[in-house]
């Protein structure tokens, strides 16, 4: 097992620079050997995306966006281009959410402002954006509270220990 990863970040960087080139066939072969190495790594999933969709393979590079969100819900690029692609396909209730959780992570981006706005009008949505500050105090406040709850578990459980 630590030698596929041992193996996983050469591939990854080699994959990286066969898609530079515009070699996207082989970007793919070496992308998908690395995943078989690593498949926990968000990167390369998104990597993945960005070569299938060069190579016109919309629904696979789709696939492979949500798969790098699994793995990493924070994942800017990602979520980015799902939206985006989702959008394309005309999946705009989807692609709203996914342009929300982009403009949470990124609030200062117009052009994702503007993006929600067109959705909202398509979907028939409404976008509250003056809310998003207070939904991401609240859930950083949720966060802390978990911490405090675990920490807590822990010096109780120092505790008896001792005695």
């Amino acid at each position: 097992m630590g030698q596929n990863r041992e193996k996983f970040i050469p591939l990854l960087k080699k994959a990286s620079l066969l898609f530079g080139e515009g070699k996207y066939e082989q970007a793919l072969k070496t992308v998908d050997e690395a995943i078989t190495r690593n498949r926990e790594q968000p990167f390369a999933h998104h990597l993945r995306g960005e070569i299938l969709l060069k190579l016109s393979r919309k629904s696979e590079a789709l696939a492979a966006f949500r798969e790098a969100l699994r793995l990493e819900p924070y994942d800017f690029p990602s979520a980015y281009r799902l939206a985006q692609l989702l959008e394309e396909k005309g999946d705009f209730k989807e692609a709203f959410f996914h342009y929300r959780k982009v403009y949470f992570l990124y609030p200062w981006a117009f052009d994702i402002e503007m993006k929600l706005e067109e959705l909202k009008e398509r979907t028939g949505k409404a976008v509250h954006l003056a809310g998003a500050t207070e939904e991401i105090r609240l859930l950083f406040r949720s966060i802390e509270d978990m911490d405090k709850k675990n920490i807590w578990v822990w010096k109780q459980g120092f505790k008896e220990e001792k005695t």
